[in-house]
């Protein structure tokens, strides 16, 4: 948890989560290794992330989690079009983006997948599916998750949160 609030807080987090993945023992719960996995891969290069998202995922499968496989298929289809591989990250994201009506990526927020998913498509030059993404993402924040805020945690909520900043701002100028 503190690797994750120093990461929010704009640190790296890396020594920390490294230590903590060092740390653990075979037999150990698989639910904190994939966990830290997938923490640790985020500070990681986009070649050296896929590794973790790829053993997150194995693990997550043997467990029948598919919430955090969920999440480790949309971090590895991010990490995959940042290394240019953008055909296979779409490819990817296009079944993800059908699953994700049925299982919501766990330990993920839910606009955060959208968000991946737009960036995901327009890495491939697929502007239409950009476009539906962010739209949903945006759907998903402005109509699901804003009406549950406290009113006086909106404004923070619409425009602190990084997430739903960039992702608001990106569907926003998009449907000019």
């Amino acid at each position: 948890m503190a690797a994750r609030i120093e990461r929010m807080l704009g640190g790296t987090a890396g020594p920390q989560l490294n230590n903590a993945l060092a740390s653990l023992q075979p037999g150990d719960d698989p639910h904190v290794r994939m966990q830290l996995l997938l923490d640790v891969a985020q500070g990681e290069q986009p070649e050296e992330a896929l590794q973790r998202f790829d053993e997150a995922l194995r693990i997550a499968q043997q467990v029948e989690l598919v919430g955090i496989a969920m999440k480790a298929r949309l971090r590895r289809a991010h990490a995959l079009s940042r290394t240019g591989r953008t055909h296979d990250a779409a490819q990817a994201m296009h079944e993800l983006v059908d699953e994700m009506a049925q299982v919501q990526p766990g330990d993920m927020y839910y606009a955060e997948a959208w968000w991946i998913a737009a960036q995901v498509f327009e890495a491939n030059g697929d502007s239409d599916h950009r476009l539906l993404a962010l739209a949903r993402g945006a759907q998903w924040v402005r109509r699901i998750a804003l009406p549950n805020v406290p009113e006086e945690f909106r404004d923070s909520f619409l425009h602190r949160n990084p997430v739903n900043r960039e992702l608001l701002a990106a569907a926003d100028r998009a449907s000019r």
